[in-house]
């Protein structure tokens, strides 16, 4: 039986938007997931509207998440469009099921995985049940959409006995700084879009 491993990646597309993504698949699937994900750099977002956050997501999904082999269980993505208004640009689930616009609910992707995201970030999404993503969730993200510090969400997961999380925020908006915490065995680290 093949053990579930987190993976990162950084890369730019065709015109020049930092996106940052992480991703759990099976350890043996690693280098192949990092280089199915190297592609990016080919991809033109196209973004037509600037002003439309849901198309910059859309589009994040569709040209990006879209890239995901089968083997890969659950993916964050965030991506910094200059010049576009927000919150936007942040997705995480499985990348087979994206589409569903976040809400705050709490959704089963499959291989006992969770998510959840509210509408500008964040996301979430843990190994383990929906009720205790749920109740790490809301000890975790405070008011306007904001997460707490790392720390606190170390001690959340290792309090409820997760051993792997990906947790997003958006990357496009004034506000906004895209960034991507792991948490993999008691280890938490942190991703950011760099420009």
């Amino acid at each position: 039986m093949c053990k579930n491993i987190i993976f990162t990646f950084s890369e730019r597309t065709l015109e020049g938007y930092p996106v940052i993504g992480a991703g759990i698949c099976d350890m043996i699937y690693v280098e192949e997931a990092k280089k199915s994900f190297s592609k990016i750099n080919q991809i033109n977002l196209d973004v037509k509207n600037l002003e439309d956050p849901w198309e910059i997501d859309c589009l994040l999904n569709r040209k990006i998440a879209s890239l995901a082999p089968d083997f890969i269980h659950g993916l964050a993505l965030s991506i910094k469009v200059e010049g576009a208004t927000g919150p936007t640009g942040g997705i995480i689930g499985n990348p087979r099921g994206f589409g569903d616009t976040a809400n705050g609910q709490v959704s089963s992707i499959g291989n006992d995985l969770s998510v959840i995201a509210l509408p500008g970030g964040p996301g979430m999404l843990i190994k383990g049940s929906k009720s205790i993503l749920k109740s790490i969730f809301t000890n975790v993200v405070m008011g306007q959409n904001r997460v707490v510090s790392m720390k606190r969400i170390s001690e959340e997961l290792k309090a409820n006995q997760i051993d792997l999380a990906l947790v997003v925020k958006d990357g496009t908006g004034k506000r906004e700084r895209g960034m991507i915490l792991t948490y993999y065995h008691d280890r938490m680290e942190k991703l950011e879009i760099d420009g």
